[in-house]
């Protein structure tokens, strides 16, 4: 009786040790799951900590340009206010200084204020009168452009909505919303024929009811014809992008035919980069 009783505890004995082994398994598998449970909760929380300082510096870094951009628009202002309130300085002088005020216009990061600077700059160049015996003339012009080009820029920087591929089909003529300059060369014997003839390119907008754009005709002084980039010498359409180009072919086509004949316009790519915006620059000497 006493060997049963023996085998029994062994039998018991055994299963208590398969029990207790199954318990330490189950124990430590649960402690291995919350611990890589934890681990991953960990990574997550170390995520999101991480953005949330990258957010914080970046919020701190635009905060700090704004605060920077708007220190350097006062100070470019405050040099515009010496440029124009101190009129006892010769014109020379006064061209000198608004020309360098343009200048650092181009630094101010906020389109918005930078074509409000350009745009001051260029009524207080409108407001100096020049001796008819004065030499400044074709310099305060070419001032008076670049105040123009740099408003223009700055009022394309803030053009928020896409400009529809355009569609030129056939006859159809549609210019959407896109920004057309017709140019002529000014101080030249035949400047009042060129400028006639833009204003008879200015006309072709009126093919397309819907065009949205802004079409002008603006003078191209000698001095800035002279530069790098322009030296212009006949007539030609210049664009900047894929999209521009059926428009500037279309352009040529209607500025070519019977009805206005300007002879010899080439179409051009330019590395300029100017969105919507095609320029026209009539400059034959015939």
């Amino acid at each position: 009786m006493a060997d049963g009783m023996f085998d029994k505890l062994n039998v018991i004995e055994k299963v208590v040790a398969v029990v207790s082994a199954a318990a330490l398994g189950f124990t430590t598998f649960s402690a291995n799951n919350i611990e890589n449970k934890v681990s991953v909760q960990k990574m997550q929380l170390d995520e999101v900590s991480r953005r949330q300082e990258l957010d914080l510096q970046a919020r701190k870094e635009s905060r700090d340009s704004v605060r920077q951009g708007n220190e350097l628009t006062k100070t470019i202002f405050d040099e515009f206010v010496k440029a124009i309130t101190d009129q006892a300085t010769p014109i020379p002088q006064r061209i000198d200084r608004l020309e360098g005020v343009l200048v650092l216009t181009y630094a101010i990061p906020d389109p918005r204020q930078q074509e409000g600077m350009g745009r001051a700059v260029m009524s207080a160049m409108d407001r100096i009168r020049l001796p008819e015996s004065s030499f400044e003339g074709p310099r305060l012009a070419a001032a008076k452009f670049d105040a123009e080009e740099l408003v223009t820029r700055a009022r394309n920087e803030q053009r928020k909505e896409d400009a529809p591929a355009p569609a030129v089909e056939g006859k159809q003529v549609t210019w959407s919303n896109y920004d057309f300059d017709v140019f002529y060369c000014d101080g030249i014997d035949n400047s009042e024929k060129l400028k006639a003839e833009a204003a008879s390119v200015i006309n072709l907008k009126a093919l397309d009811a819907k065009a949205s754009g802004r079409w002008r005709v603006r003078p191209l002084p000698m001095e800035v014809n002279a530069r790098p980039g322009y030296r212009v010498s006949g007539n030609e359409i210049r664009y900047s992008s894929s999209d521009e180009k059926p428009l500037a072919d279309l352009l040529q086509k209607n500025m070519t035919d019977k009805k206005l004949n300007i002879p010899g316009v080439q179409v051009r790519a330019t590395s300029q980069q100017t969105r919507w915006y095609i320029s026209v620059f009539l400059c034959s000497a015939g």
